[in-house]
């Protein structure tokens, strides 16, 4: 078998959102493209960059892996530079391995990259990105919808729904025109502009259509495990959905309360106007059935708590990660 050819670096496309923010649509559209190939989500750049920080917990004792490095430095050409380099290498070869070889471009749909876009854009200065923001209350919703969150106590999405949306401000901030920037309820209200608008980013010739994408995800990997059954047509009914799941009186009190935590500049920058959604958390009919739902909620949420204990989680957004 020969040895898969090594992607050059501005052959990769990264995808960046929160998870729930319809980047499975997304992704099924481009992957209908003939010059792009992908797979469900790598993953595999989180263990790199996360891995040269002294705040992971691993068995192995990362902090003495982190001595490790420090003292091998030295002997190496160009530092930690060459360190990274050699990783960079790697993971061109990698992606070489994945997806069609002949096609221009192979995506990385990793939602859990908005941890460390920042570095990625510094890791991979010749990619394109894409950075997909969605309403953080449909966010929120669909992932209670999923089953994914427990929204009343800090659980596993909690660094998604708290820092995701920054994270992926900070990432488009300081990649600047090396990325677009789309919003999900654009890209369903109003696709065939926006549609046109990441092709001409891309410099890609010819359709992206749904009709064409191929169903991606169903194995043994990661990926939405929802998306692919209900993205078979781009439509826009998603995009208010989120105010039948929160119509209820404690998810709408916590949801006045994350829009608080989020901040309004945050809201702002991702294009939503804070006040208008507020006045719509606001606006939503009580619903007494509700309370039953939340009672089933938040205890569940607090076994959760008593289980697990609380978790904890780290910002490494400012770390120095990958490249210069």
């Amino acid at each position: 078998m020969s040895e898969p050819h090594p992607r050059r670096e501005e052959e990769i496309i990264f995808l960046l959102s929160l998870p729930r923010s319809g980047s499975t649509l997304l992704q099924r559209v481009l992957a209908s493209h003939p010059e792009v190939s992908t797979v469900p989500e790598p993953w595999i750049l989180l263990p790199a960059f996360y891995a040269t920080t002294d705040q992971l917990e691993a068995p192995y004792d990362q902090a003495s892996f982190l001595k490790a490095l420090t003292g091998l430095e030295a002997d190496l050409p160009e530092g930690r530079e060459s360190y990274w380099e050699a990783l960079k290498v790697g993971y061109l070869q990698l992606y070489g391995a994945l997806g069609d070889p002949s096609t221009q471009y192979f995506l990385d749909k990793t939602p859990r990259y908005h941890m460390i876009g920042p570095q990625l854009a510094r890791f991979f200065p010749k990619a394109k990105y894409i950075i997909l923001y969605r309403n953080p209350l449909a966010v929120a919703a669909s992932m209670i919808e999923a089953g994914f969150t427990r929204f009343q106590q800090r659980d596993p999405y909690d660094h998604d729904l708290g820092q995701g949306p920054a994270n992926l401000i900070s990432t488009a901030e300081a990649l600047g025109s090396r990325c677009i920037e789309l919003r999900f309820e654009d890209l369903v209200s109003r696709s065939e502009k926006e549609l046109s608008r990441l092709q001409k980013f891309l410099e890609l010739q010819g359709q992206m259509s749904l009709d064409d994408a191929p169903v991606i995800g169903g194995g043994e990997g990661m990926g939405d495990p929802t998306g692919p059954k209900h993205y078979r047509t781009i439509s826009s009914e998603p995009v208010a959905k989120w105010e039948r799941t929160l119509a209820t009186p404690l998810r709408r009190r916590w949801a006045q309360a994350y829009l608080d935590r989020l901040g309004d500049r945050t809201l702002q920058r991702m294009g939503y106007d804070p006040a208008d959604l507020r006045s719509r958390l606001s606006d939503l009919p009580w619903d007494p059935r509700g309370v039953a739902l939340d009672a089933r909620d938040l205890v569940s949420s607090l076994a959760y708590e008593i289980r697990r204990g609380p978790l904890r989680w780290v910002d490494h957004s400012t770390d120095d990660q990958g490249g210069t």
